[in-house]
């Protein structure tokens, strides 16, 4: 299916670089690592995701943010 990956492991394991933290590097980050490789994960920020907190928000209910910890 479309949704559905392989991710036995690999034959040789490989390092990997992923450059930022966001949603998709943080899946691309686990992907490789669950394939066996030894992965580095770069964001210039101090924390993961961030675009996905503002991103989760619908339009007018900002103040639900001050509820996540």
């Amino acid at each position: 299916m479309e949704d559905e990956y392989d991710l036995t492991p690999a034959e040789k394991a490989k390092q990997v670089l992923v450059i930022g933290g966001g949603i998709a590097g943080c899946e691309a980050t686990i992907s490789a690592a669950l394939k066996g490789h030894k992965v580095t994960l770069i964001e210039k920020n101090d924390r993961l995701g961030e675009q996905w907190i503002p991103a989760s928000v619908p339009i007018g209910k900002s103040e639900f943010t001050s509820f996540l910890c």
